[in-house]
């Protein structure tokens, strides 16, 4: 029976299945108790602001916005090479982009994130230019957060152009910016326990909330100051200051943070995390009440699940891509510098190749 049973699972396996056990056991279910009394807490300081999603008042019409890059990307003896995709999707639109990329610094999970933030704002702001809608969404935060807190603001510079850009004219037409945060691992309900939450929002959200419930947290500028500071402690002052700093460039202060779930059943239950910039005046709840009624079976409106299967792409295209980039350059150089070409163009770890012996 032992030997059937380390033929069935392996060694490694087995030391794995150990380990779920002991952390389910231990680390998770210490937790949970946690949870279910934060909760209780959560669902009795919220009962004035959590909400009933009844119909919207108004017929919106929306435009997402995705990117994506190839993972796991090229490591190439001179840098790292990787395929942005992104694009748009509304009732009048649809495109799909692509920027080929390489790096030769030391975080490329970095570069290739901000890049892909400044491509998607700078598309935002081409489609406002010649087309009309209500909402725009974006898949993930309107600011990216660590811009907020960042020690040296001149690496976001670009992104903060990009963003100031693409506020003004939205501004001008009439229209609101929301953030659907897929990777909801804040704990900003922290500012409501008035200690540091046991989990993140998301599932404390998808907790206390029912269906066809929605709750806001108020706009960052109320609240943000206060949750740094019982989640930061020491270093809260000083992030504090920072996003004072950065509300003078951006609107940040101005973004209403609100969690709501669905009337229709959801896989797993969970509540959506959003982010709204009310440039429209339309009102968030008027806005909740729209991103509700279009959401699907995974908690996200339509418009996000249907252009984040847009823009998904295999990453067998980098190989292509490689060969490619060592192409052009061969045919630019000179016989000495072609073997060189050849080293530049080689994988940094030859197990990667598909085009091993």
């Amino acid at each position: 029976m032992e030997d059937l049973e380390l033929f069935i699972y392996p060694p490694a396996f087995l030391g794995a299945i150990g380990g779920v056990k002991k952390v389910a056991r231990s680390e998770i279910r210490e937790k949970v108790g946690e949870i279910v009394k934060a909760s209780r807490e959560l669902r009795e300081n919220l009962r004035d602001k959590i909400k009933t999603i009844g119909k919207s008042s108004k017929s919106f019409s929306c435009i997402g916005i995705d990117s994506t890059w190839t993972s796991p990307h090229l490591e190439l003896l001179y840098g790292d090479c990787a395929l942005i995709l992104y694009g748009c999707l509304g009732s009048e639109i649809r495109e799909v982009r692509a920027e080929p990329v390489v790096y030769t610094g030391d975080d490329f999970s970095s570069f290739v994130w901000k890049r892909s933030i400044e491509l998607e704002r700078e598309l935002a702001t081409e489609i406002l230019e010649k087309v009309d809608t209500d909402l725009l969404i974006f898949d993930g935060n309107i600011f990216p957060f660590p811009m907020v807190y960042a020690r040296e603001w001149g690496e976001w510079v670009s992104v903060a152009d990009k963003m100031r850009s693409l506020i003004s004219l939205a501004e001008k037409k009439g229209v609101s910016l929301v953030g659907v945060v897929k990777r909801a691992r804040s704990r900003y309900l922290s500012y409501v326990l008035g200690r540091e939450a046991p989990t993140n929002d998301k599932l404390l959200a998808s907790i206390i909330l029912e269906n066809g419930e929605y709750v806001s947290l108020g706009r960052f500028g109320d609240f943000l100051p206060d949750y740094l500071k019982i989640v930061h402690k020491d270093k809260g002052e000083d992030y504090i200051r920072r996003f004072k700093e950065r509300c003078k460039e951006l609107p940040l202060d101005e973004v209403e943070l609100v969690f709501y779930k669905t009337k229709k059943p959801t896989q797993y239950d969970s509540a959506t995390k959003v982010e709204i910039l009310d440039l429209s005046r339309v009102g968030a709840d008027e806005i909740v009440k729209a991103l509700a009624g279009m959401s699907t079976d995974t908690g996200f409106p339509v418009v996000i699940d249907w252009i984040d299967e847009i823009v998904r792409n295999e990453h067998r295209v980098l190989a292509f891509l490689r060969d490619l980039l060592e192409k052009e350059l061969m045919n630019t150089c000179s016989n000495e510098e072609k073997e060189i070409i050849i080293k530049l163009c080689g994988f940094m770890n030859p197990q990667k190749s598909p085009f091993r012996f």
